[in-house]
């Protein structure tokens, strides 16, 4: 396989885009939008909220088994579902931010169920592909861990771009207008148009490296879709994989419950400006940033070390 070029890890980089954008709008916006303007009661935002996440936990294994095993044309195993959920998710990423006038609370919860799971689901279609794609891009550890750490670099930007965009000049602009519920309904549309840039640039930028990705075997075209939860099931026996997973869940839990009330805490008990809570993520972010490079950095380290030691 080929050396990649830094435009191809910089494009398939961007990918990562859409998976900022749900991630950005769901757990900073969303929760708040419908409960504080929109009416939801806010068990019934959680309600669907989690029915969501379940369809999700459904969607993602199905999914990465049916690309694992696809026959590979002209496309690929995975450029086809990429190109599959370039549309229709900003589209429904911008509907859950418009839902129609004078809704009932069972219709607005409906309205946002539906297009949460469809979020969601589109948002599997890619970014699955793409994450696998990213493993597959080279046999080198270290040019994987190049592609990887372009992915995760370029996400965090994208998620970054919407903050400021909402807390430094939507939600300011229309709070000064008077209708606060604009700049909140409009994080959609800055949402989806920043998903669409990185999924069209990813989908692009690496299309030339189909040729080089591996292709199914006849064996593997033959493993139904089920097949993903039987590997699931298989996974569980082991008790490392357990304790692995049970600790994510309470990890993710933590996070996602945090990010989503943060916006009322900020709000309600701090009396922040949207200016003021802007200023405060961003601090957060940096900081969770810092973190992570200095991770990054000893990981490097650690890695130089044990090379220098086989050596």
């Amino acid at each position: 396989m080929t050396t990649l070029r830094l435009h191809t890890k910089f494009t398939y980089g961007l990918g990562q885009f859409a998976w900022s954008a749900k991630d950005t709008c769901f757990h900073y916006f969303l929760f708040f939008y419908y409960t504080q303007f929109l009416g939801l009661s806010a068990s019934l935002a959680g309600l669907a909220a989690l029915l969501a996440l379940t369809a999700d936990a459904i969607s993602d294994p199905i999914i990465g088994q049916v690309s694992d095993n696809w026959r590979g044309g002209k496309w690929g195993r995975r450029h086809p579902f990429m190109a599959a959920a370039i549309v229709p998710f900003p589209l429904f990423l911008i509907a859950i931010f418009n839902p129609p006038e004078s809704l009932s609370q069972q219709q607005l919860f409906a309205w946002y169920l539906t297009n949460a799971i469809i979020i969601r689901t589109f948002l599997t279609l890619f970014t699955v592909p793409h994450l696998a794609l990213g493993a597959e891009l080279s046999d080198d550890y270290e040019e994987r861990s190049s592609i990887a750490t372009y992915r995760n670099l370029l996400g965090y930007a994208g998620g970054l771009t919407i903050q400021v965009i909402a807390w430094f000049v939507l939600i300011p602009n229309a709070t000064s207008a008077g209708m606060a519920v604009n700049g909140y309904r409009n994080v959609g549309f800055v949402g989806a148009g920043i998903a669409v840039v990185g999924m069209v640039a990813a989908f692009m930028g690496t299309r030339g490296r189909i040729q080089y990705l591996a292709q199914t075997s006849a064996a593997q075209q033959a493993r139904p879709w089920y097949y993903a939860f039987n590997d699931v099931v298989a996974m569980l026996k082991h008790h490392s994989a357990r304790v692995y997973l049970g600790a994510n869940l309470v990890l993710v839990t933590a996070v996602g419950v945090g990010n989503t009330m943060l916006l009322h805490v900020n709000t309600f008990f701090y009396g922040f400006s949207p200016q003021q809570t802007g200023v405060f993520m961003l601090c957060i972010s940096f900081l969770v940033a810092l973190i992570y490079s200095r991770y990054k950095l000893s990981r490097s380290r650690l890695e130089d070390i044990r090379s220098q030691l086989a050596a």
